[in-house]
């Protein structure tokens, strides 16, 4: 029986780095944003991002206030209902009340427009996956919280 290898170095969803470069940087093939060290982002500010607690929360909150954002201006563009307009921040109270309570609706009639009931949908589905991420760290720092407390409190039967 014969085994045929296959070659993984060209493979077209793997970047391949290009040569150095004449002033001996390392330079990436690929426009990413992951942290490979190819200068893109730089790995500290990764690490600092996805390592600490700090950086995951700050990150969390950038993401909240860019989806507020993005859908107050969804909830504008489609010119508001009858008990909110489309004003700013009429738009705005909408899009985070959408957000941060997800599945309520704010008293959407059964008979609103699609575009409405889509927004709403949408506004609300990303509100429940950020706060399903915000229970998620709060259970993981509790967790840390408690492995500490039990590691310099707890006690050893002799």
């Amino acid at each position: 029986r014969m085994v045929v290898m296959k070659s993984f170095a060209a493979s077209p969803t793997m970047p391949t780095p290009t040569p150095p470069s004449q002033d001996g940087a390392k330079r990436c093939s690929t426009r990413c944003f992951r942290c490979c060290g190819c200068g893109n982002i730089s790995e500290g500010f990764c690490n600092w991002i996805l390592g600490t607690t700090q950086g995951q929360w700050t990150i969390l909150m950038s993401i909240a206030a860019a989806q507020i954002l993005i859908g107050a201006a969804a909830w504008a563009f489609t010119g508001g209902d009858e008990n909110v307009n489309g004003s700013f921040t009429e738009s705005f109270w909408m899009s985070y009340t959408l957000f941060i309570d997800p599945g309520t609706q704010t008293g959407l009639s059964p008979d609103a427009w699609i575009r409405h009931k889509m927004v709403a949908v949408i506004a609300s589905i990303l509100g429940f996956i950020f706060n399903l991420a915000v229970l998620g760290l709060v259970v993981d720092m509790i967790r840390d919280r408690l492995a500490r407390w039990k590691e310099e409190k707890g006690r050893t039967p002799a």
